[in-house]
């Protein structure tokens, strides 16, 4: 399944750009510790700049990656029961349930999801594996261990501080022997201190970092208390709960979810009144599961809303892990039936069921697979990435050139602008590809792949051409179009017409509210330069207020404009 993932999708928002971000800056403190979205992940970094120093995008390499992290998942999830309830026949099968689980499974057709959270969620695991077996046998490599697994779970995201806090509670709360009293977990937890000591001196040391960096500047808008409530309690039935079944909550029908929510919510009452440690660990669970989803809230859901946070799969991958730790609980604590009769009967019901949910997950995981963005991307930049396609050898002979546009929003969010235009792109896609802002003789990326002429759909209403006029170097710049570009111009461009008598290099430039000039896309690269004659240039439009686009001359001689309007790039 994960092979089948990885084989439709292709790197998509994000991962798009951070090569380019990244390979720019040195390795060294300052860089593992820049603010990632709000977050604190020098891991994160760092493996980025290790996949950046390859010179060019390459799914193949962090398809081996990703497969590589999932295979660590499914040892250390094997570990883990282990650990906790010896050599069971169960085991693998546990294992092997909460490695393809839907929350998992949605960070693979994601790069920068299967880094973060993914890794840090395995990572997590190997700190529960090392914490436990250091706890049944306290040595110095199984509390170096327990070090070193925590220093790369947060390393991958500040959210893995709870980690610590989930282990503390499950010993105090179930323990990790199966007739413990709570005198005797309360021993082993206080034997446990060194572990204990270990992850705080880490998780301190990443806080200390994280509140004297300012990262919660980056972080967004925080979601009001109702909105946080609404979450907390609409993700559990509607979008945790199935989606450990297989169910993919705002893709299945509703009635599967409830379906799920049931068969949990019958496990758990049947395993409750079975044995009391079961009940101490689905207990353990709702309060684990509430600290793990909190910050999500409170981080997440003013950004995105109520109903896709709960619907968002790949928030859960923790959670769902603490759900087969419980799960594996609740089944190791089983008493054995005596009667033959009713445990045939207990089996064939749980049969019954693995079948039908393992049938729904099948189907839930290939709607993963066929609806990501992923699946867009790769269709995308199918033939910029292939040498051997038509626009591949179009594009090795010299024949043509990419113009630079922003990207479809499918591809990578216009919010990410300047990020999201394809100069910064493309040539990380097919190393080598030569760009430009001139419509003749360029190419734009079609999105089944091909290339085609540029093709443009006028902004209405915004600004109008002030024009004709001219210029050169040692005059003023001269006005192209007045009007009122705002913050909400998002994707636009301005489409000049420009004559020229000798080659000439030019700047488009805004004029802001606070009456200062800054060029028009934002960006302080190097001049557009216009060959002799008649040709037609696109800038990109930065998301900022402006009500006057000029052209100044920076070398040549006079260049005149003869047409100008607003324009975003139409995708066939």
């Amino acid at each position: 399944m994960i092979i089948l993932l990885l084989r439709n999708s292709y790197f998509i928002a994000e991962d798009l750009y951070l090569p380019g971000l990244l390979a720019q800056l040195p390795w060294s403190a300052e860089t593992l510790t820049r603010s990632m979205f709000g977050h604190l992940m020098p891991g994160f970094v760092a493996v980025w700049k290790a996949v950046a120093s390859a010179g060019t995008l390459s799914w193949p390499l962090v398809g081996v990656i990703i497969v590589a992290i999932h295979v660590a998942l499914l040892v250390g999830t094997v570990r883990l029961f282990t650990a906790l309830h010896g050599r069971r026949w169960w085991v693998p099968l546990a294992a092997l349930a909460a490695s393809l689980s839907l929350a998992l499974l949605s960070c693979v057709v994601w790069w920068g999801a299967a880094l973060a959270p993914g890794i840090g969620a395995v990572a997590a695991v190997w700190v529960w594996d090392s914490t436990v077996r250091y706890l049944r046998a306290r040595s110095a490599p199984r509390l170096l261990a327990v070090l070193l697994t925590m220093v790369v779970a947060m390393s991958f995201g500040e959210r893995q501080i709870l980690t610590p806090v989930y282990i503390l509670g499950f010993i105090l709360l179930v323990g990790i022997a199966p007739l413990s009293t709570f005198r005797a977990r309360w021993r082993v937890a206080l034997g446990g201190w060194p572990a204990w000591t270990a992850m705080a001196v880490v998780a301190i040391a990443f806080l200390v970092v994280y509140f004297l960096g300012g990262y919660r500047e980056d972080s967004g808008s925080t979601a009001p208390a109702s909105a946080i409530a609404t979450y907390m309690g609409r993700s559990l039935v509607e979008g945790y709960l199935p989606s450990v079944l297989g169910v993919l909550p705002g893709s299945s029908p509703p009635i599967l979810g409830w379906v799920a929510v049931g068969i949990v919510g019958a496990f758990v009452v049947f395993t409750s009144l079975k044995s009391v440690r079961s009940a101490h660990a689905w207990l353990w669970l709702l309060i684990a599961y509430v600290l793990c989803q909190l910050p999500i809230a409170v981080g997440r859901v003013g950004i995105i809303g109520v109903d896709a946070a709960v619907d968002m799969v790949r928030y859960y991958p923790e959670a769902t892990l603490l759900f087969w730790i419980a799960a594996s609980v609740a089944v190791s604590a089983a008493p054995r039936m005596r009667d033959v009769t009713r445990q045939r009967t207990v089996i064939a019901i749980a049969a019954v069921i693995a079948v039908l949910m393992t049938a729904v997950w099948a189907w839930s995981a290939a709607t993963i697979s066929n609806t990501s963005a992923g699946v867009a991307s790769k269709r995308f930049f199918s033939q910029l990435a292939d040498p051997s396609s038509k626009l591949g050898a179009a594009l090795e002979s010299g024949e043509v050139r990419m113009l630079t546009v922003p990207l479809p929003d499918k591809v990578i969010s216009e919010g990410m602008y300047p990020w999201n235009l394809s100069d910064r792109i493309y040539p990380w896609v097919r190393r080598g590809t030569e760009m430009t802002s001139l419509v003749e003789g360029s190419l734009m990326l079609n999105k089944d792949g091909s290339g085609s002429t540029p093709m443009f759909t006028t902004i209405h209403d915004v600004a109008f051409f002030s024009g004709p006029g001219c210029t050169s170097s040692d005059e003023q710049p001269v006005s192209v179009l007045q009007g009122r570009l705002t913050p909400k111009l998002v994707g636009g461009m301005v489409r000049m017409t420009v004559s020229a008598k000798d080659p000439a290099e030019i700047r488009v430039l805004s004029r802001r509210p606070d009456g200062s000039t800054w060029p028009v896309d934002n960006q302080s690269g190097p001049a557009y330069r216009i060959p002799s004659g008649v040709s037609t240039l696109v800038v990109p439009v930065a998301p900022i207020a402006a009500d006057l686009v000029t052209l100044r001359v920076e070398f040549g001689g006079t260049v005149c404009v003869t047409a100008a309007d607003l324009v975003r790039p139409v995708y066939r």
